[in-house]
């Protein structure tokens, strides 16, 4: 088990970049802090390597202590399972809620290898 930092963070005028690289799903990952004006924003996420039959999530938090799962404009858990993938390459859902601090998530029980997620996040 290995926490799992950000490991690129690219910040330009309008856009925001953050990337968590080699993710398994005995892993923590670090949460990562959005900037003010990119709290107001949209976001998308992508997903990319080899996914047995886990489940890549996006959690969210006001205070960096109590998360929640982060859902899609229906209402629905955002979730990237293996089908998502093509073989080619991603697979990238919406974001529409933002919080001060996001972080991808992947439940135990399953065997993820090598699963890259990146965060874009368009300031308002």
């Amino acid at each position: 088990m290995a926490v799992i930092p950000v490991d690129l963070s690219l910040s330009a005028s309008s856009l925001e970049i953050i990337k968590w690289s080699t993710i398994t799903d005995s892993d923590t990952v670090a949460a990562h802090q959005l900037s003010t004006k990119s709290m107001s924003g949209r976001a998308s996420m992508t997903v990319s390597g080899v996914l047995t039959t886990a489940t890549v999530g996006l959690e969210g938090s006001h205070d960096g202590v109590t998360w929640v799962d982060v859902k899609d404009s229906l209402g629905a858990v955002i979730a990237v399972v293996a089908a998502d993938i093509p073989a080619s390459g991603a697979a990238m859902v919406s974001v529409p809620d933002l919080f001060k601090h996001m972080r991808p998530r992947t439940p135990g029980g399953a065997v993820t290898q090598d699963i890259d997620v990146t965060l874009h996040v368009k300031a308002a």
